[in-house]
């Protein structure tokens, strides 16, 4: 054999040993793609099923909040009726109990006799209690009335807090979306 010969068959045997190593390489490095997808869709699936949670929880809350709300309407609404008819109700009995307050003093000046002025005196009294009964009632009325609009009050601040839990998890299943259509 003569030089370039030898030349030519050392040539393919490094060409041979480097394609070798670069065989080994690309076959170390390669990756089994359809067992990736496989991971990611399982992922992906976890995550559509936390997303669907979300959207049912979100769902079945909203319906809750605005049936709350509806209630909380409801019941201002009758409180605040119940407090008109009161109202009317105590201002009725108070006129009529000043006309028959005025009605007994007119008898007590206009009577002469003694028991005439201790019946009118008696019932002088037994008017003014009643006066002072309504009073006491009207006191308790408006101590009811204020409790019904803290209790409105307070179910008002719950309605936000809810709004806001809800609000909340609307941006975390926004970002549940986000990351799932990321990952694919």
């Amino acid at each position: 054999m003569n030089f370039v010969g030898k030349l030519f068959t050392l040539a393919i045997l490094i060409l041979s040993v480097g394609f070798l190593c670069v065989a080994i390489m690309v076959s170390a490095s390669h990756r089994n793609w359809s067992a990736i997808q496989s991971e990611h869709q399982t992922e992906a699936n976890q995550y559509s099923a936390l997303l669907e949670e979300a959207r049912a929880s979100s769902t079945a809350k909203r319906k809750i909040l605005e049936a709350e709300k509806m209630s909380r309407a409801m019941q201002i609404a009758q409180l605040e009726a119940l407090l008109l008819l009161e109202e009317r109700k105590l201002i009725s009995q108070a006129q009529s109990l000043d006309t028959e307050v005025q009605r007994a003093r007119q008898i007590l000046f206009a009577s002469e006799t003694g028991a005439d002025l201790e019946d009118a005196e008696t019932e002088l009294k037994q008017k003014e209690q009643d006066i002072d009964t309504l009073t006491a009632e009207n006191t308790d009325l408006a101590d009811q009335i204020s409790s019904a609009r803290d209790r409105a009050i307070e179910l008002t601040k719950q309605l936000n807090d809810a709004q806001a839990r809800l609000d909340s998890r609307r941006t975390l299943a926004e970002d549940m979306r986000q990351q799932i259509s990321g990952s694919n």
